[in-house]
């Protein structure tokens, strides 16, 4: 297999992420962004604009994405997030979008630990200084939504 390891877990390779259709600029760009990272190099490039990363996320087939948003996981629970209110609210919303149009690609486990971090998330709002409800909305309503689907 064409994986390098991180930890134990395996580095999606070329076998896992395919060829990106030329006409797919979404896929190419995640495949060009995450292709061959780290956990450790994942969740940096979240830390470093998680808003912009986790849009990706989206384009990716089912094992990279849930080998990397398990980066964007460990990041938006720890205390490198703390006052990132864009990343918090976009993981939010990331994790509802994949629930709703792709809950087929993600594995049960990623699954659940996307869940955990969203409950996390809705009950740290203030950490993350995502207090305006005009921009950000209460975000324990953003969890209800995120666990009445699944």
């Amino acid at each position: 297999m064409n994986c390098k390891t991180s930890g134990h877990i395996a580095i999606p390779g070329k076998k896992e992420w395919g060829n990106p259709d030329e006409g797919d600029l979404e896929a190419r760009y995640a495949h060009s962004n995450f292709f061959g990272k780290s956990l450790l190099e994942a969740v940096q490039m979240f830390q470093e604009n998680a808003l912009h990363f986790q849009e990706d996320l989206g384009s990716m087939p089912a094992i990279p994405f849930n080998f990397y948003v398990m980066a964007f996981v460990t990041y938006i629970t720890s205390d490198l997030a703390e006052g990132d209110a864009d990343g918090a609210f976009a993981f939010l919303r990331m994790t509802h979008w994949q629930i709703r149009h792709r809950s087929d690609l993600i594995d049960m486990e990623v699954l659940s630990a996307m869940q955990l971090a969203c409950a996390s998330v809705a009950q740290r709002q203030k950490f993350y200084a995502a207090e305006d409800p005009d921009s950000y909305g209460d975000f324990s309503e953003h969890y209800k939504a995120i666990i009445s689907m699944s």
